[in-house]
């Protein structure tokens, strides 16, 4: 075993843990985080999924939605087949995408260092030719808990730069001039202002971004969070910090941790009505196997 796949943990939940930080999540939802709705504003925090969705060619497989069921062809089976006299014939489609599309979450299992992935799980347990033997997210239950915005641009006043990074003292002290800290079982969304190039689908949104490095996110573990988003489309910083090293934050977070990784939010609405603490609906189709899994992703305040 090298000396990266030993740095490896099992889970602090035991050997048979699937779940993560997710072990960290209520299965009631306290009152205190209920209150958090307030005046019950919705705000969508979630991107539209189609084919002009940005994706990172060669790594991403393309998005394609097309006609199954045609409604002329289908009136016309009902017609001849079953006698039907009323006209009726259904629209139903097929659609074929990379479940890292738009904005969606990680599960445990799509990141690995050598070898191994969350739990010390292998390669040979968890990967198969039909998707995650193990890890899947069709294991993250539904998430409704406390979520705090970071918002950098606010505490930097001024957009952020392709490349720029965020470091733990820039989390601390914006959490300050927002009189917010975190809680063991927060979900922590960091937002760069990079969503809005989310539309262009072009470089500008899936080459360099801003992002948190390696030091903040070990920080962010250490406060017990659940999940960690972002507006980018990988929420860490890129180019890396060390050229040399990619992806660590990733590898960090989900392999090592078990903290989900949520990317490719929208963060432009809640941002603008300065709400930065605020009940969060995130819930994920439970697509078995998945490495990933597109989410609704909705606020209340």
């Amino acid at each position: 075993m090298s000396e990266l796949e030993d740095s490896v943990p099992l889970s602090r939940w035991g050997a048979d843990d699937q779940l993560g930080a997710a072990n960290l999540l209520d299965s009631v939802v306290p009152a205190e985080a209920l209150a958090l709705a307030g005046e019950g504003r919705i705000f969508d925090l979630s991107h539209p999924i189609s084919d002009a969705a940005p994706r990172i060619d060669r790594v991403m497989s393309p998005y394609s939605m097309c006609m199954w069921s045609n409604p002329v062809a289908s009136r016309h089976h009902l017609e001849r087949e079953l006698g039907a006299v009323n006209e009726m014939g259904f629209a139903d489609e097929r659609v074929e995408f990379d479940l890292h599309t738009g904005t969606h979450i990680d599960a445990l299992g799509h990141v690995f260092i050598g070898d191994l992935t969350y739990n010390r799980r292998t390669v040979r347990d968890v990967i198969t030719n039909w998707g995650l033997r193990e890890l899947g997210i069709e294991n993250l239950p539904p998430v409704v808990a406390r979520a705090v915005l970071i918002d950098m641009p606010r505490h930097r006043g001024r957009p952020l730069e392709p490349g720029e990074l965020i470091t733990k003292r820039d989390l601390e002290t914006a959490l300050a001039e927002q009189a917010l800290a975190l809680r063991p079982g927060d979900l922590v969304f960091v937002r760069t202002g990079w969503g809005v190039y989310y539309a262009d689908g072009t470089d500008a949104y899936t080459g360099g971004s801003p992002g948190i490095g390696i030091e903040a996110a070990e920080w962010l573990v250490s406060q017990d969070v659940v999940i960690v988003g972002a507006d980018t489309m990988g929420l860490e910083v890129y180019p890396c910090e060390d050229p040399l090293v990619h992806y660590p934050v990733h590898q960090l977070l989900l392999a090592k941790a078990g903290v989900y990784i949520l990317e490719q939010a929208n963060l432009e609405s809640v941002a603008a009505a300065e709400v930065h603490e605020f009940l969060c609906l995130c819930l994920a189709p439970r697509f078995v196997g998945g490495t990933a899994s597109p989410v609704r992703l909705v606020a209340l305040a």
